[in-house]
């Protein structure tokens, strides 16, 4: 699975558990994995381009 529709589907959780009103560790853990995803995306295209 590519890392953008990690990021899609992760996404789609994290705003599932907002309109549940979820407990905010879980979102808060959630979008700092989210984040990491999104780091690691723009690594991906940086590497590609210098290549």
């Amino acid at each position: 699975m590519k890392i953008n529709e990690k990021i899609n589907i992760f996404r789609d959780e994290l705003n599932y558990l907002i309109s549940i009103n979820a407990n905010y560790y879980e979102i808060y853990k959630l979008s700092i994995y989210i984040d990491s995803l999104i780091l690691e995306y723009y690594r991906e295209i940086k590497k590609n381009k210098s290549s």
